[in-house]
C-alpha cells in the first residue's frame, strides 16, 4: 500500500482497511510494529528510500526511478507520445522496456480488497501495453512468431476485443484467413451466450474486411510478406470450423467409426451424448481431419439447442447464418424458411463440402438445413438421439476410458504435479465420472491451487454436496451444463428426473418411477424413454436404466431447489 502510493501520505485508517476486513482493536499497535519492521528492511537503502511518520499516517518516500510501476508508467506514456508523432519503432522499444519491469502477476500473494483492486488496475495497464506492442509488431509484419502468444492471451482474456482483433489480423497476414474468421465467430458466440451482446464496431469492421478479403493490398505490402509456394493440396475456402482442441485426448475408436462411415456418399453423422461428454470437441476434431476431402467449404453453426439462458436458433435463423457464411448478400436472402432452405440446397449443388451442425435441439430444427448434394458430409451433435433422421451413422458418445481420463487430467494439471500419484489420479477421474468436462475443470482447479495435495482434491470430490461447487470454473460449470438438458424437458418428465435422485438403487425401471412419482406404469415408461432420449439416463438392460453420478448430483440439487422454492412460496402466502 505504501509503495503503490509512494511519496503520498497514507492514513492509518486507510492502511487498516487495506490490511483487515474488520480491523482489530490492536490495529494501531500492529501497524506500528509493521512499520518498525519495514524501517529495518529499508535501512540499507537509506537515504534513497525512507519511511516517514506523520500525525495521521505514514509515507514511503523514494525516487520514482527506484519503483518499477512508476518506471513502467513513465515508459508507456512516452510510447503513447511516440505513436502520436508517428514513430512506431520508437514506441515499440519503449513498450518493450516498460514490460521488462514486470516479473510476474501484480502483487502476487498479497490479499485484501484494496490491494486486489490495485493489482487489477496494474494488470489492466500491463495488458493495454501488451496490446499496443503486439499491434505495432503485427503491423510491422512480424505476425508469425506472435500467433501462439496471442492465442494464449485471447484464451486468458476472451472479452478483450483489441487482443482478439490483433490475433485475427495476425492470422490473416499469416495466410490463415479461415482461422481469423473462426476467432471472430468464437468471440461473437461468447458475448452472445454470456451477455447477449454483439462485438464492437471495430471488430465487426475487421471481420468484414477479412471476410471480403479487402486487406489483400495491406498483406501484399507487409515488409516480410513472401509469395505462397505452390501446393498440390486443393484450395480450401469458406472454412468456418472452430479451432481444433489442443492435445485432443482419446476417442480413437470413435473417430475410426465415424471416419469409416464418411466413405459413403451424402452421409449424416450424428454424435449424441450427455452434456460435457465431448461431442463438440470430437466432431470438430473429425472435421479438421477430413478438411482436405471437402475443398469446397467447411461450414459450422452452433444451433444453441442446449445453451443455458439462450433459445435455440430457429431453422430460418440458422439458414440465414449459413447463407451468409456461403457469401450470399443479406439483401438476397429470402425472408421465409422454405425459400431459404431451397437457396441453401441450390448453393451446395455440385460441391464437395462439409457441414457441422453443433448443439442441435432436435430433428425438426435440423431437417431444413440438410443439403441435397450427393458429395456432402453432414455432422450433427446433439444431446438428443435424433433417431428420426434418415441416412444417418449414429455414435452415442460415452464417458472416457480410465486411461484416457487419466491422460486428460495429467495433460491439464501438468505431469510434475501428478508424478508418482497414478492411483490417486485414477480416483479423481472416477469421482469425475470420467466425464471430460468434469475432468478438465478438476484438473484446472488442481493446477491452479499449487498448495493442494491431490488427497485434498479427492476429499472435495468425494463430498457430493461440495462436488458441484468444485466443478465450476469461470464459464465451465458442470452442473449448469447438465441442467441445460433438464430445462428442455416437459414439466412431468422434469419432476420424474428430480425424484429419481431419491432412488438408492444402481438401476431402476418403470415400477421405480411409478412408486416415486405416484404415476401409472405407462407414464413411468414414457418418462424413462424421454430421459434416455435426452441422454440423462443410461440403459443397463431391457427396460432398466441408470443415472451417471454427476447427473444424479444435478437431479438432487434441482430437487432441493424445488423444495426450497415451495417452502418460500408457502411461507410468503
Amino acid at each position: 500500500m505504501l509503495v503503490a502510493n509512494a511519496n503520498t501520505l497514507v492514513t492509518r485508517d486507510r492502511l487498516a482497511e487495506a490490511l483487515w476486513a474488520e480491523p482489530p482493536r490492536s490495529a494501531r499497535q500492529q501497524l506500528y510494529n509493521a512499520v518498525n519492521g519495514l524501517r529495518r528492511l529499508l535501512a540499507p537503502a537509506t537515504p534513497h528510500a525512507t519511511l516517514l511518520t506523520a500525525a495521521t499516517g505514514y509515507q514511503f518516500q523514494a525516487a520514482t526511478d527506484l519503483i518499477d510501476v512508476f518506471c513502467f508508467d513513465k515508459l508507456t506514456r512516452r510510447a503513447e507520445e511516440a505513436l502520436r508523432r508517428g514513430a512506431p519503432d520508437q514506441a515499440r522499444k519503449l513498450l518493450e522496456q516498460a514490460l521488462a519491469h514486470w516479473r510476474g502477476p501484480a502483487l502476487e500473494g498479497v490479499r485484501g480488497r484494496h490491494l486486489t483492486r490495485i493489482a487489477e488496475q496494474l494488470t489492466e495497464r500491463r495488458l493495454a501495453a501488451v496490446e499496443q506492442l503486439f499491434t505495432i509488431r503485427v503491423h510491422a509484419g512480424e505476425q508469425g512468431p506472435l500467433i501462439d502468444d496471442l492465442i494464449r492471451l485471447v484464451a486468458e482474456h476472451p472479452y478483450r476485443e483489441i487482443l482478439r482483433a490483433t490475433l485475427m489480423e495476425a492470422l490473416y497476414r499469416n495466410g490463415r484467413q479461415t482461422d481469423a474468421l473462426a476467432v471472430f465467430e468464437q468471440g461473437r458466440t461468447l458475448l452472445a451466450e454470456n451477455y447477449g451482446m454483439d462485438p464492437g464496431p471495430a471488430l465487426h469492421d475487421l471481420h468484414l474486411r477479412i471476410l471480403r478479403n479487402e486487406m489483400a493490398d495491406e498483406l501484399t505490402a507487409a515488409p516480410d510478406a513472401e509469395p505462397v509456394a505452390p501446393t498440390d493440396e486443393p484450395e480450401t475456402r469458406n472454412n468456418f470450423l472452430p479451432h481444433d482442441t489442443p492435445g485432443f485426448t482419446g476417442r480413437d475408436s470413435e473417430l475410426a467409426v465415424l471416419t469409416e462411415a464418411t466413405a459413403s456418399a451424402m452421409v449424416i453423422c450424428i454424435v449424441n451424448g450427455m452434456g460435457g461428454v465431448g461431442k463438440t470437441a470430437t466432431a470438430v476434431h473429425l472435421a479438421h481431419r477430413l478438411t482436405s476431402r471437402y475443398p469446397d467449404g467447411q461450414y459450422y453453426l452452433d444451433l444453441q439447442g442446449f445453451t443455458p439462458q439462450r433459445d435455440p436458433l430457429t431453422s430460418s435463423q440458422a439458414l440465414d447464418h449459413l447463407l451468409r457464411q456461403a457469401g450470399v448478400p443479406a439483401g438476397e436472402i429470402p425472408s421465409d424458411e422454405e425459400r431459404r432452405s431451397a437457396l441453401w440446397r441450390s448453393h451446395l449443388t455440385g460441391r464437395r463440402a462439409l457441414l457441422l451442425l453443433d448443439n442441435a435441439a432436435g430433428t425438426t430444427q435440423v431437417r431444413p438445413l440438410l443439403p441435397g448434394a450427393a458429395d456432402m458430409l453432414v455432422v450433427v451433435t446433439s444431446r438428443r438421439r435424433l433417431t428420426a433422421l434418415d441416412r444417418t451413422a449414429t455414435l452415442s458418445l460415452d464417458v472416457l476410458s480410465p486411461s484416457s481420463g487419466a491422460r486428460l487430467f495429467t495433460r491439464i494439471a501438468g505431469e510434475a504435479r501428478v508424478q508418482g500419484f497414478a492411483a490417486e489420479v485414477g480416483t479423481v477421474v472416477e469421482l469425475c465420472g470420467r466425464l471430460p468436462l468434469a475432468i478438465r475443470v478438476a484438473a484446472a482447479r488442481f493446477r491452479d491451487h499449487r498448495t493442494w495435495p491431490i488427497g485434498h482434491l479427492i476429499s472435495r470430490l468425494s463430498d457430493s454436496g461440495s462436488r458441484g461447487r468444485l466443478l465450476a470454473v469461470g464459464d465451465r460449470d458442470v452442473m449448469t451444463v447438465l441442467a441445460a438438458s433438464y430445462h428442455r424437458l416437459d414439466h412431468k418428465t422434469q419432476r420424474v428426473f428430480r425424484l429419481l435422485s431419491l432412488s438408492s438403487d444402481a438401476d431402476f425401471d418403470a415400477h421405480t418411477v411409478s412408486s416415486l412419482a405416484g404415476v401409472s406404469l405407462d407414464c413411468g415408461e414414457r418418462a424413462l424413454d424421454s430421459l434416455y432420449d435426452a441422454n440423462l439416463l443410461t440403459q443397463h438392460g431391457v427396460d432398466r436404466f441408470g443415472m451417471h453420478g454427476l447427473v444424479r448430483d444435478c437431479a438432487r440439487a434441482l430437487l432441493t431447489a424445488e423444495a426450497e422454492q415451495l417452502l418460500w412460496s408457502t411461507a410468503s402466502s
